[in-house]
């Protein structure tokens, strides 16, 4: 499917409400990769509101849940996005931004939802992850994956963080299962990651999108050679 572009624009709105586009307050979160997770306050433009999380995985870029960018109930695009990384509160945060920022989905909502190609990525007009630090990527085969530990971050509704442990299975070529009856919401968009090497360094494998209650399993995109092909055209990987 045709990726989507869009740029999310909020300048009128942060000029009449005088609030900086990127702040710092409190501590917040700062342990690796805690800090590289934010929790996204999202609008979009037919009205509806949600949370959602994200991931840094470049000095620019964030990936996400499709559903994050775009309503998966009226197909509408976001209108306004706040990340918070590190997120305790909205007065406790390692790094606060709400400015424009451009942004990429490969899912369409006008049949209902499809969690095949809930997927999108975030670019910021500056370098975030020199606030926040950012996770590595990794595209592995079938075997590789199948039966592997993984971890998943993901906020809660109440603002809480929290790293889930699981195995996951490969799902078709686009997606993966999580060995998981649910992830709480507020955890969709939320990096699918392993540790990797002697150093145990984190690495991105896909990102949640969803929980079935009829087969008690979650959901997420795999992260593949065509999916990071098309954020390499746009993010900016490498240090």
């Amino acid at each position: 499917m045709k990726r989507r572009a869009l740029l999310l624009c909020l300048i009128v709105c942060l000029l009449l409400s005088c609030l900086p586009s990127a702040a710092l307050a409190g501590n917040g979160i700062t342990e690796f990769p805690q800090s590289t997770m934010a929790y996204m306050d999202i609008k979009f433009k037919c009205g509806c509101t949600r949370i959602g999380t994200g991931a840094m995985i470049c000095k620019n870029g964030l990936i996400t849940a499709g559903h994050n960018l775009l309503c998966s109930k009226h197909n509408k695009s976001a209108s306004s996005i706040v990340f918070y990384f590190g997120y305790k509160s909205k007065n406790n945060y390692l790094y606060r931004y709400s400015g424009s920022c451009n942004f990429w989905y490969f899912c369409d909502f006008s049949d209902g939802y499809n969690s095949e190609n809930d997927f999108g990525y975030v670019r910021f007009p500056s370098n975030v992850g020199d606030r926040t630090g950012w996770m590595g990527l990794q595209v592995y085969g079938d075997s590789d994956l199948n039966g592997a530990k993984c971890f998943i971050g993901a906020y809660k509704s109440d603002g809480s963080l929290l790293i889930y442990q699981s195995t996951m299975n490969v799902k078709g070529t686009k997606e993966l299962t999580i060995n998981r009856s649910e992830i709480a919401y507020g955890g969709e968009g939320g990096p699918i990651y392993i540790l990797r090497g002697a150093g145990r360094n984190a690495a991105v494998v896909g990102g949640y999108t969803s929980h079935s209650t009829t087969q008690s399993t979650c959901t997420g995109v795999r992260l593949t050679n065509k999916l990071f092909n098309e954020m390499h055209e746009d993010l900016t990987f490498g240090k």
